[in-house]
């Protein structure tokens, strides 16, 4: 279930479309706009060539919130239908105290429903939902109106119309409400990606359920002062903060497998990335990538890219002779180790410095015309999954991405699975790579399973430590002693459930948050402790 507490959703109705199309086209008719974008329109739908379109407006997005998982599946099921070509999502940010003054309005008026109607439960939940808005936009967060229209297409008759209302009715059932539009609505209503900042125009079921979740859910549950992890035990939210006046803040992430640090990963990735920051990740395992298939572009690195890289960065002095040949060793290349280093540290391609069967062999890997390259396919929205290379290359992958995010010198996030990896192959890097992002913008959220696989350097370097629970006697030993935790918070610790965390931020007590994963878990029909 979507907490609500966190977000505010002015739902735009058909005027709202009138007026954003009219803040693109300064008020041009609607007779003007057909003819500039070679569409005919009448009362029910708009022509394009041999094909019709209409637009059904879903008015009440409350019902998201309400509904949750079943909303989102009911709508893959609706927009899998032939006749559905797409789906825009669009939002904006809207003046805080109009926002206040209508959820005012609303408030009152279900309350005068439930005086009339005592018991009535969706009021009451509705209810609930427009209190809680309202309280998260006196508290500071920034109102959005959000727009969602399910473009219906098919042949130019009234058959159309008719599929268009069966979509609006199968809406209306999940508590929404939602109208077919006009012919001169839908039209300017397919112009609102012009017009709303942030909107994206999606065509598959899969790129639906994530912008609901994604575009609407996590960009409106987080706001400047932090991301929406949440909540406390007294039932307030907590926000974890990415910078501070003197710089970003780093996290540690601990915790055994099982407990929910997949998860954790996954919400800061989707809610960092819909706040408009730069996200960039590192994952070893695939597990990452899995959850964040709908919401990031997943690429996987291939062993020629790394390869390239592993040259540069011995050529920077990142790595040394040893991090090379065992990279190599893996590769069943061993023989080819001072060709590899020449290559490195003389910019040659490899192909020039062997030959024979070795040659052959680096022709089967495509490696045979590789050379020292400083990585430029690294990008902000992007997991890099490393999971099918070698263990060697792993650590590489793991390594360009991170310095390729601080090169950047943007605000980011760089969340960093295994991070004993980067640790174990270049640990004065990896402590340069902290100081370093703090200036630069870049927050880096380090995760592992076991305290004692980090230098205590990045611990120093942190802002706050995420510890999820175990009943393993020994783990606790660990994480108390490494963190410098009383037996107080070990206790704690043992007695956390799965989705459960203590976070210890610089200067506090640690506390106990429960994780709200509501979106991830909706998409992914995950259980919490993944």
């Amino acid at each position: 279930m979507i907490d609500p507490a966190l977000v505010f959703l002015l739902v735009g109705v058909a005027s709202a479309v009138v007026q954003a199309a009219r803040s693109v086209w300064g008020g041009r008719s609607t007779a003007k706009l057909a003819a500039l974008s070679g569409l005919k329109v009448n009362h029910e739908y708009i022509k394009l060539g041999d094909k019709c379109y209409t637009v059904v407006l879903v008015e009440d997005l409350v019902c998201v919130f309400e509904a949750g998982e079943l909303f989102a599946k009911s709508l893959e099921l609706i927009i899998s239908s032939q006749e559905v070509a797409g789906v825009i999502v669009a939002k904006h940010s809207v003046d805080r105290s109009s926002a206040l003054a209508n959820l005012e309005n609303s408030i009152m008026s279900l309350r005068v429903v439930l005086e009339r109607e005592p018991g009535n439960k969706n009021v009451e939940r509705k209810l609930r939902i427009l209190e809680r808005m309202y309280e998260s936009i006196m508290t500071g967060y920034q109102p959005v109106k959000a727009v969602i229209g399910i473009v219906v297409r098919g042949e130019c008759r009234r058959s159309l119309y008719r599929e268009a209302e069966r979509i609006a009715r199968e809406i209306t059932k999940l508590g929404c409400k939602a109208k077919v539009m006009t012919g001169q609505e839908a039209l300017k209503a397919l112009l609102l990606p012009l017009s709303y900042s942030g909107s994206r125009k999606i065509t598959t079921s899969r790129q639906v359920v994530t912008s609901l979740y994604g575009a609407l859910s996590n960009t409106l549950s987080s706001t400047r002062e932090g991301i929406y992890l949440g909540r406390r035990n007294d039932g307030v939210a907590f926000l974890l903060p990415l910078w501070s006046s003197s710089g970003s803040l780093h996290y540690v992430i601990v915790g055994p497998t099982g407990r929910g640090k997949t998860t954790l990963e996954a919400i800061l990735a989707v809610r960092a990335d819909a706040m408009g920051i730069n996200v960039y990740s590192v994952d070893p395992k695939g597990d990452l990538a899995n959850y964040l298939s709908g919401f990031l572009r997943i690429v996987k690195l291939t062993i020629r890219e790394v390869f390239e890289s592993m040259l540069w960065l011995y050529r920077e002095g990142v790595i040394d002779k040893r991090v090379v040949s065992e990279a190599l060793a893996e590769l069943n290349l061993d023989t080819i180790i001072d060709a590899a280093i020449t290559a490195a540290e003389e910019c040659k391609p490899l192909y020039r410095l062997v030959d024979g069967h070795l040659l052959s062999r680096l022709k089967r890997l495509g490696l045979s015309n590789v050379t020292c390259r400083r990585p430029s396919w690294v990008s902000s929205g992007v997991v890099y999954d490393v999971s099918g290379l070698p263990e060697a290359l792993k650590s590489i992958g793991a390594i360009v991405v991170s310095l390729s995010a601080l090169s950047r010198r943007s605000r980011g996030l760089l969340l960093i699975d295994e991070a004993w990896r980067i640790g174990k192959l270049a640990s004065l890097h990896v402590i340069r790579l902290y100081k370093e992002a703090r200036s630069a913008g870049l927050s880096i959220v380090s995760a592992t399973q076991d305290p004692d696989d980090l230098p205590q350097e990045i611990y120093n370097n942190s802002y706050g430590v995420i510890l999820f629970g175990s009943n393993d006697e020994e783990y606790i030993t660990r994480v108390v002693k490494r963190l410098g935790l009383s037996s107080e918070d070990g206790r704690k610790l043992r007695m956390l459930g799965v989705g459960e965390v203590l976070v210890r931020l610089a200067g506090s007590r640690p506390e106990l948050v429960e994780i709200d994963a509501s979106e991830i878990l909706g998409m992914k029909g995950l259980k919490a402790g993944s």
